[in-house]
Order: structure tokens, then sequence, then C-alpha cells
């Protein structure tokens, strides 16, 4: 049984792990080709996708919301009380204020305060690298929000009408003109995605058995998602945007985000297959948490070390050379601490154990 649930989700983890350098790369050094619109257009969705999908037996009690809590609200202030600790030392802040801003952003857990983020005197709460940490509150307020689905969504009438009520009020919330605290304006439409990834199992959608059905669906998918894609660009659920039309765009949005997530899954189960390479884009999946809070701190602190008196112009083979080292080492040294600590907090446990 072993063998047949690795062979079934090491897929899953390389799926994340290609999503995760898309992340990398569209915060670090952008995409050759013109091919950003199409390789960020999904990338947020597919996490809450494959969350939902890997979901089961789950319920609407007190140790289901505990686990969630450990899983993903303590490290969101475990990893913001380590950025916070390295910006404070590697560059400082200007006055009090600053520092008192940045612990408020970290209890807000927003973008900033005032939609759209052009608005005058608007307050930006990000301001020590933590950015993408926002993804851990949407993520934990769109996993209670899916866990009242579980348990009061049973029949399929039932489930159709919930996924439209959170497009709805996701579509609502677009209108809000403040950004609302821990991302919760962004928990209907993660918690959609969830309920999406989670039916797809239910209904065995992403392992297609007939070869030629999947190729069949894999063209009209590659299709339908180039032109939702070219029709509605400007996607960023980060600051709530989810396309040209404005509201409208969030059911626009949720279909780019299936789509999207469908089609670098099921390219996820050939490269799965390629020994070495599957190997360390499972690995980089399996920390996504650690890589997403920590990428854009460490970005800092290598460019501000190697890059700072140092100019290649973009696209140059000097440009793309540099960047592709910064995602290695930056990776690395991620999942290197990662690895550390889970192996001495091994050690202690086997002790315990011993003793």
């Amino acid at each position: 049984m072993e063998v047949i649930y690795e062979m079934r989700y090491k897929y899953l983890d390389v799926a994340k792990g290609i999503t995760l350098l898309f992340v990398l790369m569209a915060h670090g050094c952008g995409f050759p080709f013109g091919l950003g619109s199409y390789c960020t257009a999904y990338f947020m969705a597919l996490f809450f996708l494959i969350s939902g999908y890997n979901q089961k037996n789950v319920e609407l009690n007190r140790t289901c919301i505990d686990r969630r809590i450990k899983k993903i609200v303590f490290p969101y202030f475990t990893y913001n009380l380590l950025i916070y600790f390295i910006y404070a030392v590697w560059e400082g802040f200007e006055d009090i204020q600053d520092a008192w801003l940045a612990v408020k952003g970290i209890f807000y857990s927003s973008y900033c305060l005032y939609y759209p983020i052009n608005t005058e005197n608007n307050v930006f709460f990000y301001c020590i690298e933590n950015n993408a940490t926002w993804f851990l509150t949407a993520f934990f307020c769109s996993n209670i929000v899916f866990l009242f689905y579980m348990k009061y969504c049973k029949r399929v009438s039932c489930k159709i009408i919930t996924i439209l009520l959170f497009l709805v009020l996701t579509q609502i919330l677009y209108y809000c003109p403040i950004f609302l605290p821990w991302n919760i304006d962004k928990a209907f439409i993660g918690a959609a995605f969830m309920i999406a990834g989670h039916e797809m199992k239910e209904k065995n959608i992403i392992n297609i058995r007939n070869r030629w059905h999947k190729i069949l669906w894999t063209i009209l998918s590659v299709i339908l998602y180039i032109f939702l894609v070219n029709i509605n660009p400007g996607i960023n659920l980060a600051t709530r945007e989810y396309g040209r039309f404005g509201g409208i765009s969030a059911w626009i949005y949720f279909v780019i985000g299936v789509v999207g997530s469908l089609l670098c899954i099921w390219g996820s189960e050939i490269i799965s297959r390629i020994p070495l390479l599957g190997r360390m884009l499972a690995e980089l999946g399996r920390e996504a948490l650690a890589v997403m809070a920590m990428h854009l701190i460490l970005y800092r602190i290598f460019d501000k070390m190697f890059l700072s008196k140092i100019f290649f112009e973009y696209g140059s083979i000097y440009y793309w050379g540099i960047a592709v080292l910064r995602i290695l080492s930056v990776c690395m040294v991620i999942i290197g601490v990662v690895h550390g600590v889970q192996s001495i907090r091994k050690g202690r446990t086997k002790k315990i154990n011993m003793g």
C-alpha cells in the first residue's frame, strides 16, 4: 500500500514544486518569452486545490481546528518573527514607528489597508519582506470555511450551490473598500478551490485512465486556459485582483485556477517519473510553506551581499544565470535549515522515548 501511495501522490508534490518555482521567478526575475501571465495566473489556486484534494476524515470540531492552528497559524507567526529579527539586524528600522508598523502588519496580515492599493495615503503593512506570508492566513481562513462545507454540504445540489455562493461572496468582497484582516476577503475563493480539489478526488477526475481521453482533455484544457488568460489578464490574488473585469473576473479566475492546476498536475505526473528532477521538485513541493514564507527576505540578503554593485541587462545570459543561482541558493538554504531543525527535533524525541 505504501508504494501505491507514493506513486499516486508524489506528482502532487512535484506540481507544488513547479508552481513554487513560478512564484520564486515571479518575485525574483520574471519569465522569458512572455510566459509570465500563463505561469502565474493559476499558481496560488493550485495550493488551495491540492490541499482540498488531500483532505480526508475532516470534521468541524476543535481537534481539526487545533490541527490547522498548529500547522498554519503557528508557522505564520514563527516565520514572521524570524523575518522581523533578520530584517531588524540586516536592514534596521528607521524609527520606532516603522518597527511598530511592521508588528501591526504581522497581526493584521493583509497587503495594505485600503482597496485599491493605489488609494491616496494608503497604509502598507508588509514592509519587512514578509509579503508572501499573506498566503498562510488566507489558507487558514479558507480551511475554516472548508470545514463548514464538509460538515453541512452532503448533496450534489448543495455542493454546487455552495461553490456558486462562495463565488458570489468573493465578487461582493471585491468591492470592499478595505482589505480585511487575515485575508478573510480571499477565504471564499480559496475554499472554492479546495472544494474543487476535494470533488476531483471524489470523482477521480485527475487520474484519467484512458490515454486518448487524457490527451483530448489536455488539449482542450490548454486551449481554454490560454484563451481565458488572454482575455482576463492582471490576476494577483494577494491584492484581490481577479482580472480585468472587476468583481465579475472572480468567476473567470476560478475556471483559470482549476484548469491551470489540472494542467500542472497532469504535467507533473510525467515529470515525477524523471528520477533526479522528480525528486528535486517533490522535495521543493514538500517544503513549500517554508520557501513561500522566507524567500523574499533571503532574496534581499542575497542581493545585498552579491549584487549591490553589479548590473546585468534584463534578458542577457548573465541575468538568467544569476537568477537561477539566486533561486537555487535560496531554496537550498531554506530546505537545509528546515531539515536541520527536523533532525534536531527527531533527536530530542528519540532521547525522550529512550529515557
